[in-house]
């Protein structure tokens, strides 16, 4: 292998790929890349084996494969200097790799590619989906990701697609988002995996404004774009049926059209008061006005916020809620105005808009009486 390629390109393609660079392995060829040319199109590869990428960048000179150690490779082209902004990478027979920017010279060990984990490919077909919705869809989600692991299935998102519908799911027992989207074009092939929504959330990273390709199998999901390849375990498990935790009763309180952004700023300066939204924040509701009270050893605040309630009360509505969940949901939701119903101040709210792009639900805290 001998090739030449742009500093600027190598460093990008070399960020994408490192993302799933093994960390203090026994297998040390789990914290390499692998760096492959043919036809004139450099391919690296790394893996955890529970992840993988395949980066992918336009380069000249001769075919040929070898490993190197992932994180000194990457400081070196890091640091090289910009003569030109070309560098010259040639493998040896010996297993090394000689690295040239101008008067600027490295000679570093290699591994034989041969001994590289295959990273598996997707099946033929899939679902073709615009690069960023599918990455709004994923941060609208993500935020409701359970961190305890007690359970495997709430550390994933549930990506559900049939025909024209896209949803991806998230809760951790005390809320729960989903996004939804649609396409113009209806898909023949149906999706309802759970993917790690820390392994999703560090993939779409790396999306551009294009079309993007996902498919799955037994054991993985598969993200694909024009400039690299993304594959990850599956987590095994059937997701909850949110459905079935959705309230069905006849709300009490029917807030519409509340302005979001309103909300958010009014919520953002009440747990200034509370601990940065550790603590409860307390709601009162009435025909026309929301309350939020907090109270503590450091004082309180008050703030009133004028609503139009679709359902008329005997008597105010009362109701808290953890104020950093509040304020999570109100930033990933993608209208400018919600409709809030809450039944009873034990039991859920349910967040929505005219749209009903998103449905999102958070738990009240329980205040003894």
């Amino acid at each position: 292998m001998k090739v030449m390629t742009y500093k600027h390109e190598l460093i990008n393609a070399l960020a994408i790929a490192g993302k799933t660079l093994g960390k203090s392995t026994p297998n040390s060829l789990l914290e390499c890349f692998k760096l492959s040319v043919k036809e004139n199109v450099m391919t690296i590869e790394s893996t955890t084996l529970e992840e993988g990428t395949i980066a992918n960048l336009p380069v000249s000179g001769e075919d040929g494969s070898i490993c190197v150690e992932g994180r000194l490779f990457s400081e070196i082209i890091k640091k090289l200097p910009d003569d030109g902004g070309m560098v010259l990478i040639e493998s040896k027979p010996t297993n090394a790799i000689t690295i040239d920017v101008g008067a600027v010279h490295f000679d570093i060990k290699g591994i034989n590619a041969a001994d590289f984990p295959v990273i598996p490919v997707s099946k033929e077909g899939g679902i073709n989906i615009e690069g960023s919705k599918f990455k709004s869809l994923i941060s609208r989600s993500s935020y409701a990701l359970a961190t305890i692991d007690n359970v495997p299935t709430l550390l994933g998102i549930n990506l559900k697609i049939e025909d024209t519908v896209i949803k991806t799911i998230s809760l951790d027992g005390y809320r729960f988002a989903m996004g939804i989207e649609t396409q113009e074009t209806a898909q023949e092939e149906k999706m309802d995996i759970v993917v790690s929504g820390k392994i999703l959330s560090s993939m779409v990273k790396n999306i551009k404004d294009e079309m993007i390709y996902i498919s799955f199998d037994d054991h993985n999901f598969y993200l694909q774009t024009e400039s690299f390849k993304h594959y990850c375990r599956l987590i095994e498990g059937k997701f909850i049926d949110v459905d079935a935790i959705m309230p069905t009763d006849d709300p009490t309180v029917q807030i519409q059209n509340l302005d979001r952004n309103t909300l958010l700023q009014s919520i953002e300066r009440s747990c200034i008061m509370n601990n940065g939204g550790k603590d409860r924040l307390n709601f009162e509701i009435t025909d026309t006005t929301m309350v939020i009270r907090t109270e503590n050893d450091m004082g309180n605040s008050n703030e009133v916020i004028e609503i139009s309630n679709g359902k008329k009360l005997k008597e105010p509505f009362k109701i808290s809620f953890n104020g950093r969940y509040m304020i999570d949901l109100l930033k990933y939701y993608p209208e400018e105005h919600i409709n809030m119903n809450m039944t009873t101040s034990v039991g859920p709210m349910l967040v929505t808009s005219e749209t009903k792009q998103d449905v999102s639900l958070v738990l009240p805290i329980r205040v003894n009486a």
